[in-house]
C-alpha cells in the first residue's frame, strides 16, 4: 500500500516524512482561509451559534482539510488518505445544503431531496469511471457540476452572488486542471502542480464561505427594514 501511495504525486519520490513540502507546506493556506473566514463571522454582531451553527461548521472543516491533507502528505498511510479525504468530502455536502437553504430558502424536506440528487449523482460518476481518472480528480466532478450549475443559473436570474459563485468556478476549473495534471509534468516540473491545486482551493473555499456568509448578513438586514406601508 505504501508504494502505491508513494506513487501519487510528482513531488514524492522517496518514503519519509519531509518528501512532499510543497505539497505538506501548502496546506497552511487552508488553515489562513479558516481563520479569515472566522474574523468575518466573528464581524457580524446578529449572528449566533445556534442559528448559524453550519458556518462554523464549514469552517472547522476548512481547519481539517488542511490538517489532514497535511498529515497526508507528510506520511500517505491509509488512515491518513481518510484524514484527507473525509473532511472535503463533509464540506462539499454541508456547503450545498447550507447554500440551498441560505441562499434559495429551501425547507429540510427539500434539502433531503437535494441530498439524495448530489449523491445519486456521485455514484453513477463513481460507477461511470475508474478511481484513477483524470488523475483521481474525477472524484470531484460532481462538486464541479454542481458548483458551475448554480453559478450559471444565478447569472440567468441576476443574483448578487453570481459574480462570486462565477469566480468560484473558474479558481475550481483551474485547480482542478492542475491537480490532473500533476502527473503527466513531473519529466519537465520535478516539484509537480499539485500545490498549486492547495492554495487555489484554499481561496476558493474562503469566497464560497465567506460569500454565504456575507449573504446571510444581507438577509438578515433585509428582514430588519420596517415594512412600508
Amino acid at each position: 500500500m505504501e508504494n502505491q501511495l508513494i506513487s501519487l504525486y510528482c513531488e514524492r519520490t522517496l518514503p519519509g516524512l519531509w518528501e512532499e513540502p510543497l505539497n505538506a507546506i501548502t496546506n497552511l493556506a487552508f488553515i489562513i482561509a479558516s481563520a479569515f473566514t472566522l474574523l468575518l463571522y466573528r464581524r457580524q454582531s446578529t449572528f449566533s451559534v445556534a442559528a448559524h451553527w453550519d458556518f462554523l461548521l464549514l469552517i472547522t472543516l476548512m481547519f481539517a482539510i488542511g490538517i489532514g491533507s497535511g498529515l497526508w502528505h507528510f506520511y500517505p498511510t491509509r488512515f491518513t488518505v481518510l484524514a484527507d479525504v473525509i473532511p472535503i468530502a463533509l464540506f462539499i455536502n454541508v456547503y450545498l445544503l447550507s447554500f440551498f437553504h441560505r441562499v434559495f430558502g429551501f425547507t429540510w424536506r427539500s434539502l433531503l431531496l437535494v441530498f439524495m440528487a448530489f449523491q445519486l449523482l456521485n455514484m453513477l460518476v463513481l460507477m461511470s469511471f475508474s478511481p484513477r481518472f483524470l488523475n483521481g480528480s474525477i472524484f470531484y466532478g460532481p462538486g464541479w457540476i454542481i458548483l458551475m450549475s448554480i453559478g450559471a443559473y444565478l447569472f440567468i436570474t441576476k443574483h448578487r452572488l453570481h459574480g462570486r459563485l462565477l469566480a468560484a468556478g473558474g479558481i475550481f476549473t483551474a485547480s482542478l486542471i492542475f491537480r490532473t495534471m500533476d502527473r503527466e509534468v513531473c519529466q519537465w516540473v520535478p516539484l509537480g502542480t499539485h500545490f498549486i491545486w492547495h492554495v487555489l482551493n484554499a481561496w476558493l473555499l474562503y469566497l464560497l464561505t465567506s460569500a454565504l456568509i456575507r449573504q446571510e448578513a444581507v438577509n438578515q438586514e433585509v428582514k430588519r427594514r420596517p415594512v412600508k406601508t
